[in-house]
């Protein structure tokens, strides 16, 4: 199957892709010719699977066809299916490098429910993971750099909301509480929180780390009627989380009942006036048809 390949390449003039015999693609093919089946090959992938349809082997030839004794390759591993499952086990670098994929101890619920506990270099645990139900990530771990990732309470403690130890979470499921932990210097290296509305429409955003810095990576949302979003500030939130002390951003948007912009609005520097004023126009079919705009700063829009 050729396809030219327009104003991509002045020398890469068709590329053809074939495909095995259960549809699935095999090579990926460049020529210097536009002529099919002709010409030079420039590169070219291949792909091969196993009895599962899953991708075993990638190819990837930068000069002339694929080798495959040769031409560097990434392989991919999976469970033969014997224990009833096809998981991934891991995956080799066209260097030889060797990545796992571990699923606990035998009969844990990590390995019966086929969730990766955790990657590993050799002996070296890159990842390891934590999770709240069948699929749902609480926790990452990080081993290198000693840090982690988490929705569950540093001291284990119940959250007073919640009543349990995952504080990341509020009531009603969604995340309020983001943070990076450094274990090794017992830090922060990033927390971001959040609030909502009754109708789960994030209201604020709230960069702990970046406050305690002297910086002002705060953000304060507003939406209409039907829940979109309308206006959205940076700065640096108040103890409520209702409004900004100070201002270093702003966004606003003028929906059409179908949600295309019918204006816009920028504030790049927080000083309170609008630096690009857009007015937009759509078709029936929601194709942009004209913008018009005044702006007073220099840059693309």
């Amino acid at each position: 199957m050729p396809t030219r390949v327009p104003n991509r390449s002045d020398t890469i003039l068709v590329t053809s892709t074939t495909y095995e015999v259960r549809g699935m693609k095999e090579t990926i093919t460049s020529y210097d010719n536009p002529a099919v089946g002709s010409g030079s090959v420039l590169n070219q992938c291949q792909y091969e699977y196993n009895d599962f349809s899953r991708l075993i082997t990638e190819y990837q030839a930068q000069g002339g066809s694929v080798n495959t004794s040769t031409t560097p390759k990434v392989q991919y591993g999976f469970a033969n299916g014997s224990s009833n499952t096809i998981r991934p086990t891991g995956l080799v670098y066209p260097n030889g490098r060797e990545i796992d994929y571990t699923y606990g101890t035998a009969g844990s619920a990590s390995d019966r429910s086929s969730r990766i506990a955790a990657i590993e270099d050799g002996t070296t645990t890159l990842a390891a993971y934590s999770y709240l139900g069948r699929q749902t990530f609480v926790e990452q771990d990080d081993t290198e750099p000693q840090m982690k990732w988490t929705l569950v309470d540093l001291s284990g403690s119940n959250d007073p909301d919640t009543g349990d130890i995952y504080s990341g979470f509020d009531r009603f499921g969604r995340v309020n509480d983001n943070r990076w932990y450094n274990y090794n210097s017992a830090s922060n290296v990033d927390r971001i929180q959040y609030g909502y509305d009754r109708a789960g429409n994030r209201l604020w955003r709230k960069n702990v780390v970046a406050a305690a810095l002297g910086k002002q990576f705060d953000e304060l949302y507003a939406y209409d009627g039907v829940h979109r979003l309308q206006d959205m500030a940076r700065g640096t939130l108040n103890t409520g989380q209702t409004a900004l002390t100070s201002e270093t951003f702003a966004q606003c948007w003028t929906l059409d009942s179908t949600g295309n912009w019918h204006g816009f609005r920028e504030d790049d520097d927080g000083d309170g006036s609008w630096d690009l004023i857009q007015a937009r126009t759509a078709n029936r079919v929601n194709a942009i048809t004209d913008i018009s705009e005044t702006n007073t700063f220099s840059g693309t829009t």
